[in-house]
Order: C-alpha cells, then structure tokens, then sequence
C-alpha cells in the first residue's frame, strides 16, 4: 500500500498456480472499497495470440479492459468508449486515448504527478 501511495511501480513474481491472480483481485476489491482509488484487473493476454499484429493487438487491450471495467465496475460506458476511441485513433494512441478518456470520466479526484 506504500508504494501505492507513494505512486510507485511494484512487480508481482511468482512461479505459476501460486495466487498472483487472486492476490491481484483483492489487492483491487481493497483499493476499490475505500474509495480513494479505481482499481481494476484485466487480463491481456488474447493480445499475445496476434503479437505481430500490433493493431489487433491494442484493439484486444482496450477491449478487454473495457469488459471488465463492465464487468468488475458495472462501467457501462466503457465498451462504447472503447469502440470509438478504436475507430478514431491508431495502435499509437489508441491504448492511452481510452484509459485518458475513461479516467477523466473517474469519479475519484484527479491527482497529477508532478
């Protein structure tokens, strides 16, 4: 939570069926219920089935991130936002257009790194 706090970055390494997983949802269900901040596990791996695509590849991210935002948050939204932010921006843009898009929409108070 320090480092979270701190706004660090922070590695989960454990050989497999260990937890990682499951240490990562309740480590999500913790930060979601006190409110401070959104947290949200997705899980990205169908981009690794078209790793030399790298459009479909992006296009896979967003899309999984947005199911489970509507999923795991009842976001809505998130699967128009996605659609859109795909048919408007390239593979460039695309990833960090829709998590700007759908952060700006957080109802948690914005907080930028200086």
């Amino acid at each position: 939570m320090s480092l979270i706090g701190q706004k660090k970055y922070f590695l989960l390494h454990a050989p497999r069926q260990t937890g990682k997983t499951s240490c990562l949802l309740a480590l999500m269900t913790h930060l979601n219920q006190g409110g401070i901040y959104r947290a949200l596990y997705a899980n990205i791996e169908a981009a690794q089935a078209v790793r030399e695509d790298v459009t479909a590849g992006i296009a896979a991210v967003v899309q999984a991130i947005a199911e489970r935002a509507r999923m795991m948050l009842g976001e809505t939204e998130t699967n128009g936002l996605a659609r859109a932010v795909l048919a408007q921006q390239g593979a460039a843009t695309a990833l960090q257009t829709f998590l700007s898009y759908w952060c700006e929409q957080s109802p948690q108070p914005r907080c930028f790194a200086r």
